[in-house]
């Protein structure tokens, strides 16, 4: 019982974070700006990841990888 309370709430917290590093990285294929409150929570949320990754990963045709690549990763090893 406390272990699927605790896969529970890995799953959550993971889809969570993929969801706001996909959500980013749309904004910026899209050219949304991020003063508003959903875009500045974003930053706020993913900054400690991508930051990061953006010096290690180069963007391709304008598009950010550092926001894919670790959701990517997040939910592959989700899955294992």
């Amino acid at each position: 019982m406390l272990a699927q309370a605790g896969l529970f709430l890995v799953d959550t917290l993971v889809g969570f974070l993929c969801f706001a590093l996909l959500l980013r990285f749309y904004m910026q294929a899209f050219r949304v700006p991020f003063r508003n409150q959903v875009g500045a929570f974003v930053v706020q949320l993913t900054n400690w990841l991508v930051i990061p990754l953006r010096r290690l990963l180069p963007g391709v045709f304008g598009l950010d990888l550092s926001c894919l690549l670790p959701a990517y990763l997040l939910q592959f090893a989700l899955l294992l």
